[in-house]
């Protein structure tokens, strides 16, 4: 009789490792194989990954066991749901789609085939007729050639009338373009065939006047174009009033080009060249009515006229007022030069300009930069000290606006806010304070005493003192760093680190080298120092760019100064990188800044080895000893500051600087004593390192024990005979590929380890 036995299963014993399936017992926390970890979140992911791979797998083959067989009942009951499901789908999608309209791309305006063939054929036209003045017109008499010319013109407008009437918009169009070229085309055969002695007139005098009278002709046409009729409005012919703008414009130029004025009185026939331009496009919006389809063709034109004029006005006024003219024609200048502005200031108040608050700030800008420019012309009469006070004044006025809180700076963070006569002002001074730093410079290396001695080529008032040109500078100085301070504005800190520099640049351009190496040491002290207020600051929410701006600007005096001490002795060069590395390593203690006193470290040292090498120092471990003491501080307090930090970054630096270079000048021609404690040292340091499981000790001490064992065993090496090193490496690679699993293994294992050092 046979029985089932009914004891309980064991729990397994092993289970396979998800690398290489090697069977494991439980427990371990890395494959013996192929030493891959097998414990950590990352290890338990791997399981769940696993699991569910064998899940979707299981999945795949019972599918493909069922598509093997025909369909059953319900797999075709699954079938006609899903069907289902997706034809009610398409008509709720239908019927969305069908309530709502699909938006169309807005049609792109294009040339009909009617437009295309009217214009050539109005092209064409008016190219006969000009052939036809050519040629024609001298085999008959003047009073032919005025009927001929007016009756043209006469149908042509009159067709424009007919067209309108008849509802045919591109014809009348074309009429009129063709009226207008008549009308044009009429006007330049005047002149120059010499009707009723018009030919005597110079052409720009005579195109004075016949571009008003054809402006005015022009004009006359449209009114009797019709407006209206029984059935409504008529198509508007939008061709004579754009035409006899461009007309009155045409007379405006030729007029200022007639009149032949002077450089002053050219100035001021420009502005009311300008001045005329816009009234006509005012002139010509208003009797138009300002419609779309016309009110580019009336304000560009008078746009441009104007502001072409207004460019040739600020350049004569400003050539004449800055040259080397009388005071008459100067000032006449400057206040032709304040005309703009005071327009410009009067357009402020007008309620279209003050419902825009942006343009009400172009506005005022543009302003103070006309009357900043127009009074230039004054400073140029100036004494070059006197000059030099007017920059202190408006920087001490910048300075107080700037401690009021009126730079501006509030009101550019606001875009929709008009910025204050205050903001504006300070903006507007800053570049003339720039701009005054730039002329005092001027006058000092050319040694002018004024603007007007400077573009005469008067040299005659000697060197300037050394300060002179530094005070706009500086006056610009003061207050971009209140503002700066105040608002904590990254452009102003790197403006005001840029026009400081600047300043002593210029202050020191004729001084001593020693002066620009004291001067440049004590500017990078101070910049590192203040580099370090700014990171305080930063930590209470400032901005972190300032201390970057800062340490730059330290790093470039700081070149300034060492480049200067290069024609001094090593002990100046000395105390330059001393001091810049002390002021370094005096800024590594703030908190997260410890990576700057490498670069301080390494001045520091640099700086000694100048002096011993200087005094004739041979040994070493003299240069090499201030670098280990400076690295195993810094080491130090960063093993203080993280007891977890690695060892290569604590100890490893300050070991190789103490080991290495001793090791190569023993190796090179160093006595036997010193390979031998080099050696010792070295030893004992991979020992430590072993020992207490520090990884910086192991890289260095089994680094300089390498390098030991390839100097000294490498001549050896030229003793053995050839085939012995062949057979020798061969055995070795085929031991490695016999071998090649547990050799992975090995060196994964060795990796490891290497890695859980501290």
């Amino acid at each position: 009789m046979s029985t089932t036995d009914t004891s309980p299963a064991l729990p397994p014993q092993t289970f396979q490792c998800p690398q290489c399936r090697a069977a494991l017992p439980f427990g371990l926390a890395a494959c013996s194989t192929c030493g891959i970890r097998l414990t950590g979140p990352l290890a338990a992911r791997l399981w769940q990954v696993d699991q569910q791979v064998a899940r979707l797998s299981a999945e795949a083959v019972a599918l493909r066991q069922r598509l093997l067989l025909p369909p059953d009942e319900a797999e075709l009951a699954e079938v006609a749901q899903v069907q289902h499901t997706q034809q009610a789908q398409q008509g709720a999608q239908t019927a969305w789609s069908a309530q709502v309209p699909t938006p169309q791309p807005a049609p792109r305006p294009a040339l009909s085939g009617q437009q295309i063939l009217l214009g050539l054929g109005a092209l064409l036209l008016l190219s006969g007729l000009a052939f036809f003045v050519a040629v024609v017109w001298f085999l008959v008499g003047i009073v032919g050639q005025a009927a001929i010319m007016v009756a043209l013109t006469g149908v042509a407008a009159t067709a424009a009338v007919f067209a309108t009437r008849k509802r045919l918009p591109a014809a009348a169009e074309t009429a009129a373009v063709i009226a207008s070229g008549l009308v044009v085309i009429d006007l330049w055969a005047a002149h120059g065939l010499g009707l009723a002695g018009l030919d005597s007139l110079p052409g720009d005098l005579y195109w004075t006047g016949a571009g008003l009278v054809g402006g005015a002709l022009l004009l006359g046409f449209d009114s009797f174009v019709p407006r209206r009729d029984d059935a409504g409005p008529l198509p508007k012919v939008s061709v004579y009033r754009p035409a006899a703008l461009l007309l009155a414009l045409w007379s405006t130029w030729s007029g200022f080009v007639a009149a032949d004025l002077t450089m002053v009185a050219g100035s001021a026939g420009l502005l009311v060249v300008a001045a005329v331009s816009l009234a006509f496009g005012w002139f010509a919006v208003r009797l138009d009515g300002g419609t779309p389809r016309t009110l580019r063709w009336l304000v560009w034109p008078a746009a441009a006229s104007a502001l072409v004029a207004l460019a040739g006005h600020l350049v004569i006024a400003v050539g004449v007022g800055y040259d080397d003219n009388s005071a008459a024609q100067r000032y006449t200048a400057m206040g032709l030069l304040l005309v703009l502005p005071a327009l410009l200031l009067a357009a402020r108040r007008h309620p279209w300009v003050v419902a825009r608050p942006g343009l009400m700030t172009r506005l005022g800008l543009l302003v103070l930069i006309g009357a900043a420019a127009a009074l230039g012309i004054a400073v140029m009469e100036l004494p070059r000290t006197v000059v030099a006070v007017v920059a202190v004044v408006l920087g001490a006025v910048l300075t107080v606006l700037a401690v009021r809180g009126e730079d501006g700076e509030d009101d550019l963070a606001e875009p929709a806010r008009t910025m204050g006569w205050g903001g504006l002002f300070t903006w507007v001074g800053r570049l003339s304070l720039l701009a005054l730093f730039f002329f005092c410079y001027l006058l000092a290396e050319e040694g002018a005493e004024s603007g007007l001695d400077l573009v005469a080529w008067t040299h005659e008032a000697g060197l300037a003192p050394w300060w002179l040109p530094a005070l706009p500078a500086f006056a610009l100085l003061v207050p971009t760093v209140v503002s700066a301070v105040r608002r904590d504005s990254v452009l102003l800190t790197l403006a005001a680190h840029v026009v400081g520099l600047l300043g002593l640049l210029v202050a020191l351009r004729d001084a001593e080298s020693i002066v620009w190496v004291v001067v440049g040491l004590v500017v990078s002290v101070l910049l590192v120092a203040l580099g370090a207020l700014s990171r305080m600051a930063a930590l209470d929410g400032r901005s972190e760019a300032t201390e970057v701006i800062a340490l730059v600007s330290a790093v470039l005096a700081a070149t300034v100064a060492f480049a200067a001490s290069l024609d001094h002795t090593a002990l100046t060069q000395a105390c330059v990188l001393v001091g810049v590395g002390a002021a370094l390593l005096a800024y590594a203690a703030l908190p997260g800044r410890l990576v700057v006193a490498y670069p301080g470290a390494l001045a520091v040292t640099v700086g000694i080895a100048l002096v011993l090498a200087e005094r004739g120092v041979g040994a070493i471990e003299a240069y090499t000893g201030p670098a280990v003491v400076l690295l195993a501080c810094i080491g130090a307090v960063q093993w203080w500051r993280d007891h977890a930090a690695p060892t290569l970054l604590t100890m490893a630096p300050a070991l190789a600087v103490a080991l290495l270079p001793s090791l190569g000048v023993a190796l090179v021609d160093g006595p036997l004593v010193r390979l031998v404690a080099v050696t010792v040292l070295s030893l004992v340091v991979l020992l430590v390192g072993l020992k207490w499981r520090w990884q910086g000790p192991v890289v260095v001490g089994a680094v300089a024990l390498i390098w030991l064992a390839l100097d000294q065993g490498g001549p050896i090496v030229e003793y053995v005979d050839g085939w012995i090193l062949l057979i020798g490496s061969g055995a070795a690679l085929l031991a490695a590929g016999v071998l090649w699993e547990r050799s992975i293994a090995a060196g994964r294992r060795t990796v490891a380890w290497f890695s859980a050092l501290q």
